[in-house]
C-alpha cells in the first residue's frame, strides 16, 4: 500500500471515529502519522493540534482554518492558537527563540491577534527626514 493510500486510508479512519465520537482523541498511531503532517496537508483538514512548545514552556494550538480557531475559543477562550498561514508567516521571519517568545508574549496579551505579515517595514514619517 502506498503513501497516498495509507493517509486515505487514515484520513477515512478519522472520519468514521468523527461520526462515531466528535471528541474522540487519536492514538498511538494516528498521533505518529498525524505527525508527519506537513503544513500543507494539514491546512487540507479540519483539526487542530495541542502543541507542547519547548521554547515556550507552554501548550499552544496549531489550527488548520479559522473554523478551529473558533472552536477551540469556545471552548478555552484563553487558548493561545495559531492558524497555518500565521505560522507560515513565522516560519518566514526566521526569528530567534527569544523573538519567538515575544511574539507568544503579545497573542498571550492581546487575545485573539494575528500574525498577519511576515515582511518587516520601517516608514519614516516624512517629518523625520
Amino acid at each position: 500500500m502506498g503513501i497516498k493510500e495509507t493517509f486515505d486510508q487514515f484520513i477515512k479512519s478519522l472520519e468514521d471515529k468523527e461520526k462515531l465520537n466528535k471528541n474522540s482523541i487519536p492514538d498511538s498511531k494516528q498521533i505518529e502519522e498525524i505527525s508527519q503532517y506537513t503544513l500543507v496537508e494539514l491546512s487540507k483538514r479540519n483539526m487542530a493540534l495541542e502543541i507542547y512548545s519547548e521554547i515556550l514552556g507552554c501548550t499552544i494550538w496549531l489550527c488548520s482554518n479559522e473554523a478551529m480557531v473558533k472552536k477551540i475559543k469556545t471552548d478555552d477562550h484563553e487558548a493561545v492558537t495559531y492558524t497555518i498561514e500565521e505560522m507560515r508567516h513565522l516560519l518566514t521571519l526566521k526569528v530567534s527563540p527569544e523573538e519567538i517568545k515575544r511574539i507568544h508574549n503579545a497573542k498571550c496579551v492581546f487575545n485573539g491577534s494575528k500574525i498577519v505579515d511576515s515582511k518587516i517595514k520601517v516608514e519614516v514619517p516624512e517629518f523625520l527626514k
